[in-house]
């Protein structure tokens, strides 16, 4: 199998579960992952033991005039060099995740006749499924609104979620001091850290204490550390959390962004959170999740606009109480999906012409 796509963590880690479950199952895969250079997949597929192929792929969304000329410039290569690794490599399957640097190999794959999947996290399509939906024989969905925009090609299968994460345990005793993970995807949200920041004088008194572990991604790492060590709050402050599933097993709760993948994990680990929704997600889609967890009783929502000192101070007194946190890791458990990712390899090998 190919899996095709990638440049930030919530397209990246379910194909990432896909390819585990492949390669873990009877019979084992082959997996290659194939993406951009620049991002996510570049260092993570070779760690976790996958080979990785970059192509020539900028992005195409969202970006000035410049930018777009630039992604138009490389697909030719891109589209290239991705025919030579499907005749290479003739992988029963693609699984296209979404991101840009999946476009040019979903294409090749679909002209070519290869057995495509595409998988869409988000309630809102992004543009490379999109238009790679159009080849594929099968879109795996997570949410029962995006059918409509796949019509027959679309089935309901969850997000898929790395095993380990099915595997994290309960929320583990002692229930106070409350133990908050802060991250804000891939390459952190600034937003969070400095509303978290600007809440630091008052954490450091937090009733029946507080620790954090805290993601900033790179650019505010030094920053934040240095603001944690000026209050006296303590907290492991780090730029990237590989190993989720120890973060998620050590925490009470989080606050973080509202991505599918996000979401779908907090399902699977059973962590109530409060979601801040990155206000430029295409169609307003992490408001959407937010929203519909929130109403489920899984979650608190804030507006990134109304994240006041005392608004987040106010979400965490909530999430602070055990009893609370109980009831709403019960809802979470009822939506969660652990055997997404094991459903969609089977459907993978069955369009590979294997009987899992």
């Amino acid at each position: 199998m190919i899996v095709a796509g990638g440049g930030t963590g919530g397209h990246f880690f379910p194909g990432l579960a896909v390819a585990q479950a492949l390669a873990g199952g009877a019979p084992k895969a082959r997996v290659l992952f194939v993406g951009s250079s620049r991002g996510i997949e570049a260092r993570l597929a070779p760690r976790h033991g996958f080979p990785f192929l970059a192509l020539p792929a900028s992005g195409f969304a969202g970006m000035g005039i410049g930018g777009r000329l630039r992604a138009l410039a490389s697909l030719p290569l891109a589209l290239v060099k991705s025919v030579r690794a499907l005749a290479a490599f003739r992988p029963g399957a693609v699984v296209s995740v979404g991101g840009y640097a999946s476009f040019p190999l979903g294409i090749a794959a679909g002209l070519l006749g290869f057995p495509l999947l595409v998988l869409e996290q988000n309630v809102e399509p992004g543009l490379a499924n999109r238009v790679v939906s159009t080849f594929a024989a099968v879109v795996a969905v997570a949410f029962p609104q995006t059918k409509s925009h796949f019509g027959g090609k679309a089935r309901l299968l969850g997000n898929p979620v790395r095993e380990l994460l099915a595997s994290v345990p309960g929320e583990a005793p002692p229930q106070i001091p409350l133990r908050l993970l802060v991250f804000g995807g891939s390459r952190g949200a600034r937003a969070i850290n400095d509303a978290v920041v600007a809440a630091l004088p008052e954490l450091k008194s937090f009733p029946g204490g507080i620790e954090i572990r805290h993601q900033t991604g790179t650019e505010d790492l030094d920053r934040v550390r240095a603001a944690y060590a000026a209050a006296g709050v303590t907290a492991r402050v780090e730029p990237f959390i590989e190993a989720m599933d120890d973060a998620y097993a050590w925490c009470h709760a989080a606050v973080c962004r509202a991505g599918a993948t996000t979401l779908a994990e907090l399902a699977a680990v059973r962590r109530p959170a409060l979601l801040v929704p990155f206000p430029q997600a295409a169609g307003g889609h992490q408001m959407q999740n937010a929203l519909g967890l929130e109403a489920l009783g899984g979650a608190l929502c804030l507006d990134q606009r109304d994240m006041t000192t005392n608004r987040l101070l106010e979400a965490l007194r909530v999430l602070a109480i055990p009893e609370r946190r109980a009831i709403m890791a019960a809802k979470l458990a009822a939506v969660a999906r652990p055997s997404a990712a094991r459903d969609i390899a089977d459907l993978v090998r069955l369009m590979a012409g294997v009987r899992p």
